[in-house]
């Protein structure tokens, strides 16, 4: 997979409760994240196509956070669907019916910052992304 504006963090260096940066955490010390800026875009490295099967996410700072998933398809959406998330509650999101991909983009808005961290950005984190190539 070829990603722009996809970033890694290794949540070890928090303390607990600073911030849902390890909230998704599944394995290992690292986490995907997502700044809150420009568009997280997922594309095939060699134009497979892929079948999102699924993940688990947090927001960074606001709870209530939106999050929105674009499934493409030669530049065309095909699957579209926007989340809830939390600062300390992990959400594993599954996905049925999302196959024959070559573009997943991320974006997010909106939220209320959490009283518990000390920053306010859209950011969101997300572990064990599981796909399937076709």
């Amino acid at each position: 997979m070829n990603w722009t504006n996809g970033w890694y963090n290794n949540v070890t260096r928090y303390a607990p409760g600073i911030n849902g940066y390890p909230t998704p955490l599944q394995s290992g010390h690292y986490v995907s994240y997502y700044t809150g800026t420009a568009p997280v875009i997922m594309t095939s490295a060699n134009g497979s196509l892929f079948t999102l099967d699924s993940f688990y996410a947090s927001a960074a700072w606001r709870d209530n956070l939106q999050f929105t998933l674009n499934g493409y398809q030669s530049s065309t959406v095909i699957k579209s669907q926007t989340f809830t998330l939390q600062v300390f509650n992990v959400s594993y999101l599954a996905f049925d019916g999302w196959n024959s991909l070559d573009t997943l983009t991320f974006t997010t808005s909106g939220g209320t910052k959490n009283s518990m961290v000390g920053t306010n950005s859209s950011q969101m984190a997300f572990d064990n992304l599981c796909i399937t190539f076709t």
